[in-house]
């Protein structure tokens, strides 16, 4: 029979740790868990605004000023404070997005109607959007029809609504652009005078 040597498992043990450190570190994972932006590392870069709306910037291999980032460079230079949010998969993925404070350009021409101090107002956005108030206009809410000023009611409570209340409000509340609003409000001051 074979005679094992005492100190024979113990190299083995200890050439195996080696190989896995190696291992690791070649595949970009620094010491204490930190991770790497890497040559093969896939950039994600997305916006997303107030209406939910996210658009792709960018999507390819790491620009050379992101190599060799770890997750708490990046969290400096994409800093949470400006809107920023990293989120790491590194080395293999990093997807960094931004949001924005607007509208995307596909609803930045859309307007909804609403209350202000019990007065009809016009709004940018979609219904849902805490949308920029444009303007109040002379419309007082009694001076609408009980049918209009529940649909206004139930507008402010948008996201509680179902989903069929929500279809029924967009359709009478919300108008492709201002063009359109313009036209409905119009109709409403005939039907005051």
């Amino acid at each position: 029979m074979p005679k094992v040597r005492p100190g024979l498992p113990v190299l083995l043990l200890l050439c195996g740790t080696i190989a896995v450190v190696c291992i690791l570190y070649a595949r970009n994972w620094l010491p204490h868990g930190r991770e790497i932006v890497t040559p093969e590392t896939v950039v994600i870069r997305q916006e997303v605004f107030l209406c939910g709306d996210c658009r792709t910037v960018y999507y390819g291999p790491a620009p050379s000023a992101l190599l060799g980032l770890g997750t708490a460079a990046l969290a400096q230079k994409y800093p949470a404070s400006q809107g920023w949010v990293v989120v790491s998969g590194l080395p293999g993925e990093l997807r960094i997005i931004r949001h924005v404070q607007d509208l995307c350009p596909r609803h930045r021409a859309v307007r909804h109607l609403g209350l202000c101090r019990d007065h009809l107002a016009v709004y940018a956005g979609p219904l849902g959007v805490s949308g920029k108030l444009l303007r109040v206009e002379k419309i007082h809410i009694s001076a609408l029809s009980p049918a209009q000023q529940e649909k206004l009611r139930l507008a402010a409570e948008f996201d509680k609504q179902p989903p069929e209340i929500r279809a029924m409000l967009r359709r009478d509340l919300e108008f492709p652009d201002e063009a359109t609003m313009l036209a409905v409000l119009e109709n409403l001051d005939e039907l005051q005078d």
